[in-house]
């Protein structure tokens, strides 16, 4: 029988017909998942053009948010956030804080606080605080009641986070002409250092 040389081709007749089998096989698996995905969501996606930009849902979904109230940031916080050069590099951060119907922003080492439920001219200008540093986390906590560390007309504390230290402040709450006013209170004797670490959550 006639030998193959060196480097001669194989025959390929049956690397075609293998070849063949597997095409059959990718169709049918292929088949199947068109039926298993008729009619759902994924395949019904898949169809629709996607030349329009993503700007509201297609179907019904449950929300779970809703908009209760919108308003603007206060006039001085954006005013210390347009006062920086364009090509300096801010570091930001914001958050509300229920339990005092507060919302809060920081900007670089400036904490700024303020009712974020007033509306119309009960707008009061937002109460201020600066650290030497730049305020890396912020959070409320309840004082500790029993038995007392702190003084009564403190409510809340505030813990501030620095990349030099960890501080709290004391936090007042007075009803005056209808509105509470809120004061931060220094407790000087409430600070550690932090060791260099930045800490961007507080719990």
């Amino acid at each position: 029988p006639p030998m193959a040389s060196r480097g001669a081709p194989a025959p390929v007749g049956g690397g075609l017909q293998e070849l063949g089998e597997v095409g059959r096989s990718a169709l049918g698996a292929a088949s199947k998942a068109d039926k298993l995905l008729a009619g759902s969501d994924l395949a019904l996606a898949l169809r629709e053009s996607t030349g329009e930009a993503y700007s509201s849902l297609r179907r019904p979904w449950p929300g779970l948010l809703r908009e209760v109230a919108a308003s603007e940031l206060p006039a001085r916080v954006l005013e210390r956030l347009g006062s920086a050069p364009a090509d300096e590099v801010m570091q930001c951060a914001c958050g509300v804080f229920p339990e005092i119907r507060r919302a809060w922003v920081t900007v670089d080492n400036n904490l700024y606080l303020w009712r974020f439920d007033a509306r119309g001219g009960e707008h009061a200008p937002p109460v201020e605080y600066s650290e030497e540093q730049v305020i890396c986390a912020v959070a409320l906590v309840a004082p500790k009641r029993d038995p007392p560390v702190f003084p009564r007309e403190v409510k809340h504390l505030l813990v501030l986070a620095t990349p030099v230290e960890v501080v709290l402040l004391g936090v007042c709450v007075s009803a005056e002409h209808g509105l509470d006013e809120l004061k931060l209170q220094a407790l000087p004797l409430y600070a550690i250092p932090s060791d260099a670490v930045a800490m961007c959550c507080i719990k």
